[in-house]
């Protein structure tokens, strides 16, 4: 065995064309692998789904006779790490379905906290770069001020008021650069190649562009593996105390091969290749709330996030044997879930009793890098308690549709959301690529 176990758990994800047109069920794979597509993985195990029938109206002697053939497919799943940075977007894109377009952003810390500036007040830096206050970001005894970045630039200087509510002049201790928030909803409508329906399309895609499909390819020490036509069935985000971000990832593709695929050429993205990019438990916060202006951080030893598409899988009468292309049909099934080290009973089983509405935020920041999910609507149906010495809480949120519910939770202020998704993701890193048009 190579000594090298590291080079064994290597993958790369890259969505398929995009017009319908273009490929067929069955056709189109994304032969083309770059270093940006390459993310290392945590496990994943070869298998391809076979179904078969016997013919019992043969007389065999008490065995059965040849099994025939009738169904085949991929069905699999795998795990990596969550990172900060790297080859995530992409992912993230294919896994909850639509993307808006990325807002260019600018971040700040000062040396005191700033209570005035409100949302829309205009600020030009030293150079004369206009800048627009989004938001406040709170992390403890840390406050992070978001600007949009309307000249697409880093921050330069001082920042003097143009126009608002907030001080005559901003000096900053800490400037991220220019940097990219991308929000990721889940799509209502579908999740196969089709084209967008009214409303749906971003003035920036291309018409009729619309696709769901992945290549997915794994290097092992036996052999690489390719499975084309992938589509995400279902997929978990979580962690506990003392580990890592995990996320989980349940596909259907149509067909698996097997041979050399170059894997040793494949390249993996600088933040890939090493754990300081890997989002950590404790870099984590979990706020609960009945509004925004009350949410609360808690203490959390562990939480999860799981996310199930309802994909039929049908059988495609042309070829008795390949599936047709997986349709949405149903609804999604979102699970999150909580337990608290400390607690108030009282609190989260009064939510419960009542039935009250609550939203969530789970986030991670690593210096103005961040990542997070935003739950806009959820009841808590559980709030028990344990029986262990440290008595433990464990929540039991359900998300649910609210088409009114974005425009007042975060991150609405500056996104024209399109598909209501009762959880939202959010990243803010360095890159600008709009994952739901460049691939």
């Amino acid at each position: 065995m190579s000594d090298d176990v590291k080079l064994l758990h290597k993958a790369t994800l890259r969505m398929e064309a995009g017009i319908p047109t273009a490929a067929a069920w069955g056709s189109g794979a994304a032969t083309s692998i770059s270093d940006a597509d390459g993310f290392p993985f945590l496990s994943f195990v070869p298998k391809k789904t076979i179904n078969f029938e016997q013919d019992n109206t043969i007389y065999s002697q008490g065995f059965k006779d040849l099994p025939r053939l009738v169904g085949s497919y991929v069905e699999n799943s795998f795990s990596r790490n969550a990172r900060f940075q790297g080859p995530h977007n992409a992912h993230l894109y294919w896994m909850f379905g639509y993307e808006l377009p990325p807002v260019a952003v600018d971040c700040i810390t000062t040396a005191t906290e700033i209570t005035t500036l409100v949302a829309g007040d205009v600020y030009e830096d030293t150079e004369g770069n206009s800048f627009t206050f989004i938001r406040k970001e709170t992390y403890g005894s840390t406050f992070i001020y978001v600007f949009s970045a309307e000249d697409s630039v880093g921050i330069t200087g001082d920042l003097t008021k143009y126009s608002g509510d907030g001080p005559e002049t901003i000096t900053p201790v800490t400037k991220s650069g220019l940097m990219y928030e991308h929000v990721f909803e889940l799509d209502k409508d579908s999740r196969h190649a089709t084209a967008y329906l009214a409303g749906q399309k971003p003035s920036s895609l291309p018409a009729g562009q619309k696709c769901r499909r992945a290549t997915i390819h794994f290097a092992t020490q036996v052999t690489d593996y390719r499975f084309i036509n992938c589509m995400c069935k279902k997929f978990s985000f979580g962690s506990e105390a003392g580990k890592f971000w995990e996320v989980g990832n349940d596909f259907i593709g149509h067909s698996e091969s097997k041979g050399d695929y170059n894997s040793s050429s494949w390249g993996l993205p600088d933040a890939a290749q090493t754990s300081s990019t890997i989002i950590a438990h404790h870099q984590t916060q979990f706020r609960v709330g009945t509004s925004e202006a009350t949410l609360s951080s808690l203490g959390v030893t562990s939480w999860g996030l799981e996310v199930e598409a309802p994909l039929a899988v049908e059988q495609d009468t042309a070829s008795g044997i390949y599936l047709m292309e997986p349709i949405f049909n149903g609804k999604y099934n979102i699970k999150l879930n909580a337990t608290l080290s400390r607690y108030s009973s009282d609190t989260y089983q009064g939510l419960r009793d009542a039935w009250t509405d609550v939203i969530v935020t789970v986030r991670a920041r690593d210096g103005f890098y961040s990542k997070g999910f935003y739950v806009t609507k959820a009841k808590i149906s559980e709030a028990s308690l344990d029986d262990s010495e440290v008595t433990k809480q464990s929540l039991v949120f359900e998300p649910y549709y609210d088409n009114t519910a974005l425009t007042t939770h975060f991150p609405a202020d500056q996104f024209a959301f399109k598909m209501n998704s009762p959880v939202v993701c959010m990243v803010r890193d360095k890159n600008s690529t709009y994952s739901m048009i460049q691939y």
